[in-house]
């Protein structure tokens, strides 16, 4: 079995915005983004709006700075 070192690894972060913060009160996600850093030093950027097929609420709009 190959052993690993923690500082050898890429890890990823990953950022998840949504509507709110309840479900069951119809809050949907409206953007999913990740970043990847490898210990090389490059940095790989990723992210996607999604459509919510509902309006963006204006404080959510205020906090993410994602309008309808």
């Amino acid at each position: 079995m190959k052993s690993y070192v923690l500082r050898d690894t890429p890890i990823t972060a990953i950022d998840f915005e949504t509507t709110g913060l309840s479900v069951e009160h119809g809050d949907r996600a409206i953007e999913v983004a990740l970043v990847k850093y490898h210990p090389n030093g490059e940095v790989e950027h990723w992210d996607a709006l999604i459509n919510p097929q509902t309006a963006i609420p204006l404080k959510t709009q205020a906090i993410h700075n994602i309008t309808d």
